[in-house]
């Protein structure tokens, strides 16, 4: 592995466990369960455009 290539990937592992830090798994998941369903992307794509069709 390159030495840019493991400092990137060091990077990520830090920041990766920052965020797991910030904010523990049960509460991402519980975010998760109260969210509401997604569109798709067909159907966002029709609401951002105003149609009700394709």
């Amino acid at each position: 592995m390159s030495d840019v290539l493991a400092e990137i990937c060091d990077h990520k592992r830090r920041e990766v466990a920052a965020r797991k830090a910030a904010r523990p798994l049960a509460e991402v998941e519980a975010a998760a369960q109260a969210a509401d369903a997604p569109r798709g992307f067909a159907a966002a794509l029709r609401a951002r455009r105003g149609t009700a069709t394709g």
